[in-house]
């Protein structure tokens, strides 16, 4: 299995920029210089995203793909504490044989090497290592793992999620003229941290999404079956194509992003899965608040995602073949006239849920909502620990007022808020 030379590039110049939630400033650079490079102009960056459109204007239908640029990871307070954020799944591994973390600036640049000493907090968000004057407030650490390399059947990286996906995009992303269709490439930030990014697009409607709109998200994520009649989904027999989430289903009928996408599939032997199936995507913001119900997920399956294997902290695990698949869909989608693709496709399963999971939905909006009002002063500067005393009063009075419209919404709407999110 060979891959393509252009996308080998972009791949690992993706993986050499490195990035963990609220320390995204080298990666929206460098995503912004590859857009302008590609020919694209009408580009937007907010403290949440980067929005890149191209194509006609005055499209009555919009293609948007959506991919987010941070994995878990670990900002440092001090020389000597950091916070965990994102799902790093502490409870999963042997805290005897964990790695060091690599520690990097703000600029993304490699710093020092840092053991961890000591894990606490409820959540195991509380990071604990060795002193050392070289780190400094605001830089940030992942593990400190092999780097990146391929195989005759795989790729193993450190941040498949959601580097993989992203990398593909920008292989195939180029200006688009003749087209009548609009075409909008989002890029999230901060989805490690339950889809803050996406979550404050897709509630304030930002891209005035229409019922005509197609969304594709693209993720890099375990493969995890759900519904009343779970299907045969696995790490084996292709991409997945997701149209739900734990708790919600983006479409029950008539999804013109999943017609498309097995469409494609068909007509190129691309071998997909369909099915219900769970995890955590920027997707279910947009299906939850939206006004569109042709929405997917297309998921490169990935069994160690956020670098854990049998206790183990690990590089993630991709196959060859499916990078390729995405990489060909893609180029389907953008580059081809996907008229064709939009009659009903032949996928036909139960497209149902358990109604124990209904409320899991509820409860994750209830949360976003109040980490929203909590994080808006560090989504706005770009760093997570106060530096001033204006940014301290900041988050104080954010956090006080995420938390009192937290209690007053959780005892008006009477939601159970037991079960974990992630």
């Amino acid at each position: 299995m060979v891959i393509d030379k252009n996308l080998e590039k972009e791949i690992t110049k993706l993986f050499e920029n490195p990035c963990v939630p609220f320390s995204i400033k080298s990666r929206a650079k460098h995503i912004k210089t590859i857009l302008l490079e590609k020919g694209l102009t009408n580009i937007l960056e907010t403290p949440y995203t980067i929005i890149a459109k191209t194509g006609s204007e005055n499209s009555a239908q919009r293609i948007l793909i959506s991919t987010h640029l941070d994995h878990p990871g670990f900002v440092f307070k001090n020389s000597k504490e950091a916070i965990a954020l994102g799902t790093l799944y502490f409870e999963k591994i042997n805290l005897n044989k964990i790695p060091s973390l690599a520690v990097y600036d703000k600029e993304g640049k490699f710093i020092c090497k840092t053991k961890i000493v000591k894990v606490s907090g409820k959540d195991k968000e509380q990071i604990f290592v060795k002193d050392n004057p070289l780190i400094k407030k605001n830089y940030f650490g992942l593990w400190d793992l092999p780097h990146s390399y391929f195989t005759k059947e795989s790729f193993f990286g450190r941040s498949n999620d959601n580097d993989l996906p992203t990398a593909i995009l920008l292989n195939n992303i180029t200006t688009i003229k003749n087209s009548k269709y609009q075409y909008v490439f989002i890029f999230t930030k901060n989805e490690e941290i339950v889809q803050l990014g996406s979550y404050n697009l897709a509630k304030a409607n930002t891209l005035k999404i229409k019922p005509s709109d197609i969304l594709i998200n693209l993720e890099s994520m375990k493969v995890l079956p759900i519904g009343k009649k779970p299907q045969s989904l696995d790490y084996e027999s292709g991409l997945v194509l997701n149209i739900s989430e734990r708790g919600i289903i983006y479409s029950k009928k008539d999804n013109l992003a999943e017609s498309i996408i097995n469409n494609i599939c068909d007509k190129n032997g691309i071998r997909i899965q369909n099915g219900l199936a769970g995890g955590s995507t920027d997707a279910w913001p947009f299906a939850k608040y939206s006004q569109t119900r042709n929405i997917v997920t297309l998921n490169i399956p990935n069994e160690y995602k956020h670098n854990v294997n049998n206790q183990k902290v690990t590089l993630e695990k991709a196959s060859i073949n499916y990078i390729n698949d995405m990489d060909k869909l893609l180029g389907e989608i953008l580059h081809s006239d996907i008229s064709e693709y939009l009659q009903e496709s032949k996928a036909v399963f139960e497209k149902d849920l358990d109604n124990k999971d209904l409320q899991h939905i509820k409860q994750k909006d209830l949360l976003l909502s109040r980490l929203a009002i909590a994080y808006k002063g560090k989504s706005n500067r770009g760093y997570f620990w106060p530096e001033s005393f204006r940014d301290k009063w900041t988050d104080f009075s954010y956090k006080l007022l995420s938390y009192l419209f937290y209690y007053v919404k959780k005892l008006l709407k009477k939601i159970d808020t037991s079960q974990r999110i992630e």
